[in-house]
């Protein structure tokens, strides 16, 4: 890819595609951080489907795994 194409996204803008593109995910999408044993990120699919909310699964961390 050419750095200086207008068509190339920033690191933010990328990042915020994947994050849309994990949320609009119908599956259960759930990270853990094995060596700090946290909960790195759960899509709203994924905590729905637990009756949780995800926010109340990250902060349990490895409580919650």
């Amino acid at each position: 890819m050419n750095p200086d194409s207008p068509t190339q996204a920033s690191s933010s803008e990328a990042q915020a595609l994947a994050l849309a593109a994990l949320e609009a995910n119908p599956n259960v999408i759930y990270v853990f951080d094995v060596a700090s044993g946290a909960t790195v990120y759960i899509n709203e699919a994924g905590a729905q489907s637990l009756g949780y909310g995800a926010r109340e699964i990250i902060a349990l961390g490895a409580a919650f795994a």
